[in-house]
């Protein structure tokens, strides 16, 4: 497989993970600033650290797993050489 493929579909994961990254910043930030009392605002902070921790190690946990699939293909320059 080319590396120009493997650039490319690296390049689409991190796209989608930086797009719901900013859409879930935005969706619970907006609960935060409309929040009403303390609790509301420190239980809405914690959502979204925890929401945006089990996005990037989800997104992490994907790279791992495309990388591991890019490179068990007998196809590529790599297993060629070996």
């Amino acid at each position: 497989m080319s590396a120009i493929i493997k650039l490319l579909i690296f390049a689409a994961i991190g796209v989608l993970l930086l797009w719901a990254g900013v859409f879930v910043y935005k969706k619970i930030n907006r609960r935060i600033l409309n929040s009403n009392s303390g609790w509301q605002i420190a239980g809405n902070g914690l959502l979204l650290f925890l929401v945006l921790a089990l996005l990037f190690s989800g997104g992490i946990y994907l790279l791992i797993t495309v990388y591991g699939l890019l490179k068990q293909n007998p196809g590529t320059e790599a297993s060629a050489v070996a």
